[in-house]
C-alpha cells in the first residue's frame, strides 16, 4: 500500500534526522521516537533503507552506533528504574 510506504518513510527519515544530528538533545528526542514506535537501536540501517536515504550511511559509522546505544541504554534504565519506584 502506498500509504503505508509513505508512512513508514517519512517516519524513518523523522527519526533519522535527531539521531544523526550532533546535539544530545536530539538524539535523546530521536531516541524516544524509536520508542514510542517500537524500533530498537539495531535496525537503524534499516531506518536508513525505509528513508532512501542511503548517502546518509556514511554519517552512521560505527562510533556513532556506539554513543546512540550508550544513550539508548541510559535511557531505558532510568525508565525501568522509575517504574521500579513507582
Amino acid at each position: 500500500n502506498f500509504f503505508d510506504e509513505y508512512l513508514i518513510m517519512s517516519i524513518s527519515q523523522k527519526i533519522l534526522y535527531y539521531l544523526l544530528s550532533n546535539s544530545l538533545t536530539m538524539i535523546k528526542e530521536g531516541i524516544t521516537m524509536m520508542k514510542f514506535y517500537n524500533i530498537g537501536v539495531k535496525t537503524i540501517p534499516s531506518l536508513i533503507k525505509f528513508a532512501n536515504l542511503e548517502k546518509y550511511t556514511s554519517l552512521y559509522t560505527r562510533k556513532k552506533y556506539l554513543h546512540i546505544k550508550k544513550i539508548y541504554d541510559q535511557i531505558t534504565t532510568n525508565d525501568s528504574n522509575k517504574l521500579i519506584i513507582v
